[in-house]
């Protein structure tokens, strides 16, 4: 095979595979050996939800303009932002 820009690609786009799919592999059985995961994963399934909002939630903030007008504010709340930094 010559080597060009083709065959290049063919063996790095195959060699890249192979290094994701070895790294999956690693991944999907890294639970199985600890017991304690059992007990994690029962604890999040019962957190309450939504997250009960008290001072202590940190809030999410925007920054606008200190001339914002009323189109610029309706697009920081249409985003879910309650508080903006001016």
């Amino acid at each position: 095979m010559k080597d060009n820009r083709r065959s290049f690609l063919k063996k790095s786009t195959s060699l890249a595979a192979a290094v994701t799919l070895a790294g999956l592999s690693a991944c999907t059985d890294s639970n199985k050996n600890n017991p304690e995961s059992d007990d994690a994963q029962t604890a999040a399934k019962e957190a309450a939800w939504p997250i009960p909002d008290n001072p202590d939630t940190p809030k999410l903030c925007i920054g606008v303009s200190q001339d914002a007008d009323v189109n610029e504010m309706r697009q920081a709340k249409q985003m879910g932002v309650d508080y903006v930094l001016m």
